[in-house]
Order: structure tokens, then sequence, then C-alpha cells
């Protein structure tokens, strides 16, 4: 009887065999199965496959509690040997600190006590594309809500503080902590703005009253739009005040 390969297989074979992940590979591992598969054979089971985001939520539904809260955060796969095809371009890289060649990803976590699951994610497709990260997170927020998620929070780093998307987990009835950088521009007095690092946090007024009453300047949020290609090292946003 022929050795059916499955997902749930070939995930399993990726946990434990770390860094060798060929068809070979996977054959070998498998040589102990009665009728295990050649390699030509896990080849073509790979390239007949197509996996979207909702295989990932089918895998870890069960596992997840809604009222989780959700990370937002992008990471680059290196693919900087990698033939070309249409997923790998040019992205900034927090691991090598510079612009790199691969495939970037904008992931979606819920975490709940001292469990962290993906459960959503996109493929950002940098200047091919039409969607930028920003909007990727958004889409996501929706799946999210109808999903059922009551999250205590949603968060981020700076890199997607922007106002469109503060005002969008607003409108879905939820809260967020962002990082913002030091110089954006907020006002706690109507038409006055300041950076943020000048606001006084340690005066009578509790941080956590003071970042309700400030409000952050749209001009300022919307221009943390994506610069794509070229970002240079010291541009690279980084999280300094949390509202």
């Amino acid at each position: 009887m022929k050795y059916e390969i499955d997902l749930d297989t070939y995930t399993a074979f990726l946990i434990g065999n770390g860094n060798r992940y060929s068809g070979v590979e996977m054959s070998k591992a498998l040589k102990e199965k009665d009728h295990a598969p050649a390699h030509d054979s896990i080849s073509r089971w790979l390239l007949e496959q197509t996996f979207e985001p909702n295989d990932l939520w089918k895998h870890v539904q069960t596992r997840v509690n809604l009222r989780s809260s959700l990370i937002v955060d992008d990471s680059t796969l290196d693919k900087q040997w990698s033939p070309h095809n249409e997923l790998i371009d040019f992205h900034w890289s927090g691991n090598s600190h510079k612009v790199i060649r691969g495939i970037s990803l904008v992931n979606l976590l819920a975490t709940h006590t001292d469990e962290c699951i993906p459960v959503d994610y996109r493929v950002y497709e940098g200047k091919k594309g039409d969607i930028d990260k920003n909007e990727h997170f958004r889409a996501m927020l929706d799946v999210a809500k109808r999903r059922g998620f009551e999250p205590p929070y949603v968060m981020a780093d700076s890199w997607y503080a922007s106002l469109e998307n503060m005002k969008k987990i607003v409108l879905l009835e939820w809260k967020f902590i962002f990082g913002l950088k030091e110089n954006r521009l907020v006002n706690e007095i109507q038409g006055q703005y300041v950076p943020v690092s000048s606001l006084d946090w340690a005066k009578k007024t509790s941080p956590q009253s003071l970042a309700e009453r400030i409000r952050i300047r749209p001009c300022c949020a919307d221009r943390f739009q994506e610069r794509r290609h070229t970002l240079h090292r010291n541009e690279r946003p980084f999280a300094h005040r949390v509202l």
C-alpha cells in the first residue's frame, strides 16, 4: 500500500529535522515506514500543494483562546540563494539589520498566559504588490473579528502605529498598545503639538490618564507608510513610549 504524505507528516519532519528539509532528507526520515515514499514523490507532492492562511487557522483553532491578546509582527525569510519566483523580493531584515532578498511575512499571533500561537499571516510582495503591510494588518484584524476574537489588547511596534491602524482597532471596539518613535508629534493641549518624548510621564497625572488625553497628529502618523527598499539601518522604527 502506498504511503500517503500529508501536511502533518511534513510539518513534523520540518520540526524534527531542523535545517535540512529536502525531499531526499524526508525520504531518509521515513525509510523505516512500510512503503516509504521516494524523494521524487515527496517533491511532486510539495509542488501540487497550495496552502492559504485559512489552512493555518484550521490547524490551530482548537488550541487558541479567543480572548488572547493579538500581536502583529513581520519577518523576512532569507532566500538570497533561491531561484527567482513571484514571492521573493528585497525586504528589510531585523535579524540581518539590512535589506536582503527573501520572502516577507506579516504575522498575527495570539498570546494567552505562556502560549503564543500564530493564527494568521499574509505574504507581503513589496513593490510588486498593491497592498502594503498596514493594509495586510487591518485585513487580518477583520478576519480575527469574524472568527470571534475578543482580545484585551492588540499590540505592535511603531512600524504599525499609524493613525489609520489605531482608528481601525477602535472601530472594532478593541484596545491597543503600540510603540511610538520619540519624535512622534502628539498634543495634550489642543493645537499644541510636541514630540512624545517631551511629555512629563512622571507628574501627578498617571501615565494611563495622560495617554487618554493626548492626540496623535494625523499627518505625522500617515508618514509611517512603507518606504520599502529605501530603508536604512538608522531609519528603522523603534519603540519608546507605549500608549
